[in-house]
């Protein structure tokens, strides 16, 4: 079961070397229950525009879907994603194109590299299009293998997120 809490006038403090004491009010703290396969995304480095890398290609986005196929960012109930589409995006340096102005741009590609389907309540369809790899994966929900947590600052709001994400086991049933 996926919890939402918000707890107030929580002060922390922090005094290493030149930092400035922090005091946040009003902070939320967040749970959050997903199967494991969603942490096992290859180890990705962030760069500076905001897209990820792994060495040559950059991925741009990672979309979920919910039970009427629209896009959802919400995902404190994973029990209503549907699908979830992990897409790449790179320079395709053999084809060009004219932009607005007339300027031949080289030209940029998104293409979906994986893709997981719910197929049932416990189950789900992984196909990785690279690879060309089709898994059938099973979720035990009841069982926790892995706890990670994550803070968040929101400058605009002054306020700090603690996101407490729980991982319960999923198992390859057929390769």
């Amino acid at each position: 079961m996926n919890l939402n809490a918000q707890y107030r006038n929580e002060q922390y403090e922090s005094n290493k070397e030149n930092w400035d004491h922090y005091k946040y009010r009003g902070d939320t703290l967040n749970f959050y229950t997903f199967p494991f396969f969603l942490r096992e995304f290859p180890n990705l480095g962030k760069h500076t525009d905001g897209t990820r890398t792994n060495g040559f290609l950059n991925l741009k986005y990672v979309e979920y879907y919910e039970e009427r196929d629209s896009i959802t960012n919400d995902l404190s109930n994973f029990e209503t994603i549907r699908y979830i589409s992990m897409f790449l995006n790179y320079t395709d340096t053999f084809h060009k194109y004219k932009d607005k102005d007339g300027v031949m741009q080289y030209l940029p590609v998104t293409r979906i590299i994986r893709r997981w389907d719910r197929v049932g309540t416990d189950k789900w369809i992984f196909i990785d299009y690279l690879d060309n790899k089709f898994l059938e994966i099973k979720e035990y929900k009841e069982e926790i293998i892995k706890t990670d947590t994550n803070n968040t600052y929101d400058p605009t709001k002054d306020m700090w997120s603690k996101n407490v994400i729980k991982y319960y086991k999923t198992e390859v049933l057929k390769k």
